[in-house]
Formats: structure tokens, sequence, C-alpha cells
């Protein structure tokens, strides 16, 4: 059935110019976007995108919690509630480390949200989402360390999509290295590792082409 739209009118303030009177149309499936992109659908159809942050008012209890945790399991507890869009990384005093991603991961099904989908048939509506112990999230593991630099978080078989555009893992890569080169590390270490310069991308780059100049492979 049609739904009727929520107008909420805002107005702007311009120093130096006149207010600007702006409506925000809000369907059940987000709010309309194309007045903000400049992007007209065509056959008098309306561009509207779904946001999960907005579905989760008890993200402030999960800061709350955290900064009241005891143990890692605390931490864990808490990060039920901060769906944030954070990675956390954290510790506790008993030799426990921890991952976790924050972000609500919507459950689709056949699609994956990366192009826009018919909002009017049923067919591509969110079902819920992930509980957060399903989440991307580690502890203690084998390696004895946690590495986290915007890189992808999701192990390789995950069956839930959070995303297709994660930074390119050159920063990932880099940390690894140099948490790896000696067996211990102290202060002067992660010093080093603060303004390491190496970019692995051009490193790779340049060790490509120069392998590609060699004369037995001209």
């Amino acid at each position: 059935k049609w739904v009727p739209l929520i107008i909420r009118k805002e107005i702007i303030k311009v120093k130096g110019q006149e207010d600007i009177e702006f409506d925000i149309k809000i369907t059940r499936h987000g709010p309309v976007i194309d007045d903000l992109n400049k992007y007209k659908m065509q056959g008098g159809l309306a561009l509207a995108m779904r946001w999960s942050q907005v579905d989760f008012p008890e993200v402030f209890k999960g800061f709350r919690l955290v900064n009241h945790a005891k143990t890692i399991e605390d931490i864990e507890a808490a990060a039920g509630y901060a769906k944030s869009g954070q990675n956390w990384v954290y510790a506790d005093d008993r030799g426990n480390i921890g991952f976790y991603f924050l972000g609500g991961i919507p459950r689709r099904n056949g699609f994956t949200g990366e192009l826009p989908v018919p909002g009017w048939d049923g067919r591509h509506e969110w079902e819920g989402y992930v509980p957060y112990w399903e989440q991307p999230h580690l502890r203690n593991p084998q390696q004895e360390y946690i590495v986290n630099a915007n890189n992808k978080v999701e192990p390789e078989g995950y069956p839930y999509v959070i995303t297709k555009y994660y930074a390119t893992p050159d920063r990932f890569v880099r940390i690894q290295e140099l948490l790896e080169a000696k067996d211990k590390l102290g202060a002067q270490d992660f010093e080093k590792m603060q303004a390491d310069t190496v970019m692995v991308m051009a490193r790779d780059w340049i060790e490509g082409w120069n392998t590609f100049l060699k004369p037995e492979n001209c």
C-alpha cells in the first residue's frame, strides 16, 4: 500500500544571507537523498537510503559499560550495545587481548546492499541484524597480537556482507611485519613503528618492476 512520507522541515542558518528552508523527506527505508546528491531517478522514482546507525539507541550504554569494565568478558558484553561503527581493540590486567567489530550488520537475503533495490516489493527488506556474538571478533588469537588498520575484519567464508570497500591492506601488512620482526619489542620499537614511512604497495610495485626489467625477462 502507499505509505505517506514524513516531512520534517529544517531551517539552515547561513551567515550574512537569508535562512534556507529545507524539507527532509523520510520513508520507512530512510530519508530520500535525491536532493542531496542531485541524482534524479528515472520514471518518477526516488532514492532513499537506510542507515543502520539510527536503529541502535543504546550505543552510549555500551560506552558506559566499557568504561566500568573489569574483565575482557565485561568489554565483550558492552560491545553488544556499542554499535557505533568502530573497531575496539582491548586488553585486561589478566593478560587477555581482544578485538570486536561494532557496526550493526543487516541480514540481507539475496542482495548485498551495494546497489539500489526496489523498496516496494517486500523482497529486499532487512531481516533484522546479526547478533553481536556473530559479529567479527577475536579473543587471545594464536599469534598473540591483534592488528587493525581499516583492513578487512571478517574471516573468509563469513556469511554476511559488511562492506566491499575496505582500505588497501598496506598498513595492516606493514604493522604485522614490524611486530614479527623481533621476538621482544620495547618502547623504542613502537616509536619507530609510529614514524615508519614504508608503503607496502609502492615497495611491491618497485620490486615487481625491477624483476620485469631484468635482461632475462625482456
